[in-house]
């Protein structure tokens, strides 16, 4: 029984036609999703059009996690933050993020009120400090 082998030139024609049809794709992706002038996705900048000051000032801001009051033992200038208050600044745009977060139930109520309660439904960033 003979062996089946391809030659180069069949092994190079296959190639090409592959890259050919996934070619087409890519570029059907990259058009999907264009860029606009700011270099931006257009998605992306379309919701930064949307965005009030004070939810993009809400998204640079990054506080202590306000489940607990053992935090503030570590920060005792500053005034207590209820958890609470920390949820309508979420629900508000006010928070884009928690910092040292205090467990999964705090974390995973912050998240549902800011993906679904929020005006723009943008998630939070979580951060802790690791060393």
């Amino acid at each position: 029984m003979k062996h089946a082998r391809i030659t180069r030139r069949a092994f190079a024609l296959g190639a090409g036609s592959l890259a050919a049809c996934h070619a087409g794709v890519a570029r059907a992706l990259l058009r999907s999703d264009a860029e606009s002038p700011s270099g931006l996705p257009a998605h992306v900048e379309a919701l930064i059009t949307r965005m009030t000051l004070e939810e993009k000032a809400g998204q640079l801001t990054l506080m202590p996690s306000a489940w607990s009051e053992d935090t503030a033992a570590f920060n005792p200038q500053s005034p207590p933050q209820h958890f609470e208050a920390q949820y309508r600044d979420v629900c508000a745009g006010r928070l884009g993020g928690v910092f040292n977060g205090s467990g999964l139930e705090a974390a995973r109520r912050l998240q549902e009120a800011a993906v679904e309660k929020s005006r723009l439904g943008i998630p939070l960033l979580f951060a802790a400090d690791v060393i």
